[in-house]
């Protein structure tokens, strides 16, 4: 009996550890310049950025990363107020919507992220999380502020692309993106099922095994 249940928790365990918790992305471990474009739709001033860039699992497009603790005076307030943990927030480049996409298997679930306007109050900014594969879309509408961020619960599920598209192309400043990674893929969870359902019958042919008179004496 021990050894069943001790099996049957070592396979509910690989089944779990299939699928991640709460990853969060603080943006910190990216470059030690003050302030980084690290993708662009488009060329300006001359320079040539990538057109996506590859991070935590995500193609971001119209991205970029900024010093929140960087004093200068021509860095908007909103910018620093976006900072929840370590010293650098994102940004979307050049007032374009901010696009991230999935790069791995399966969808990601969006929970939660800290935002700010980071130069004009009260901007609206509208999130959307689509599902290439069933077309399915989920919105969500929310007013920033520039003097204070605030926590924007999502709960965005099975999606793979996002969308941050700012009201009237302006700028906003995010920090602690936080998702979950894709739930185990069905392989997995067939594994597991077919696993668990031969430890079933192992244990059904140990116990018919222990009630047959004739074995009481045996072992």
């Amino acid at each position: 009996m021990k050894k069943f249940f001790t099996l049957a928790m070592i396979l509910v365990g690989v089944a779990l550890n299939s699928s991640a918790g709460a990853t969060v992305i603080t943006f910190d471990n990216i470059t030690n310049e003050a302030e980084k474009v690290l993708s662009f739709d488009h060329n300006y001033d001359q320079n040539s950025y990538e057109y996506e860039y590859k991070y935590k699992g995500f193609k971001w497009r119209n991205f970029g990363v900024l010093d929140s603790t960087y004093s200068d005076i021509n860095t908007p307030l909103g910018y620093a107020n976006a900072n929840e943990s370590g010293k650098y927030v994102a940004f979307n480049v050049s007032q374009q919507d901010l696009i991230l996409t999935w790069l791995g298997n399966g969808n990601f679930d969006f929970n939660s992220a800290f935002l700010t306007a980071a130069k004009t109050d009260d901007l609206k900014l509208t999130v959307t999380g689509t599902n290439s594969q069933s077309g399915g879309s989920q919105l969500l509408t929310c007013t920033l502020h520039t003097d204070y961020s605030t926590k924007i619960c999502f709960n965005f599920k099975n999606i793979d692309t996002l969308t941050f598209s700012p009201d009237g192309y302006k700028n906003f400043a995010m920090d602690d993106f936080t998702f979950n990674k894709p739930i185990p893929e069905p392989a997995t969870v067939l594994l597991f099922g077919t696993g668990l359902a031969g430890l079933i019958v192992v244990r059904r042919k140990i116990k018919l095994h222990s009630l047959d008179p004739r074995n009481r004496f045996r072992e």
